[in-house]
């Protein structure tokens, strides 16, 4: 499992939503119910983390440019703000 998953997972674990493993990866019942609750401050920590995986450095590959950076931050910033619209949407249909 990839650094950023496994991290995802954490963090959706701290919350006690966990992925149905035998149904490919997806959340049911109790576990949709507190991602709607507590999407905000989940999505504001994903944003978090993707933000800070920009500043690693990996071994045989070049650092990111700083116009690199910035247009994935711009990419990330975007990416939060319509999954926050999205959550908003499936919470207010539930």
């Amino acid at each position: 499992m990839r650094p950023l998953e496994h991290n995802f997972e954490n963090l959706l674990a701290e919350f006690d939503i966990v992925y149905q493993q035998h149904l490919t990866l997806t959340l049911i019942g109790k576990h949709c119910h507190r991602l709607l609750i507590k999407s905000e401050e989940i999505l504001d920590r994903f944003r978090g983390m993707l933000l800070s995986g920009l500043e690693l450095h990996v071994d045989g590959v070049p650092d990111k440019t700083e116009e690199e950076k910035e247009s994935l931050i711009e990419q990330i910033e975007r990416f939060a703000v319509h999954m926050k619209d999205v959550m908003a949407v499936l919470d207010y249909i539930v």
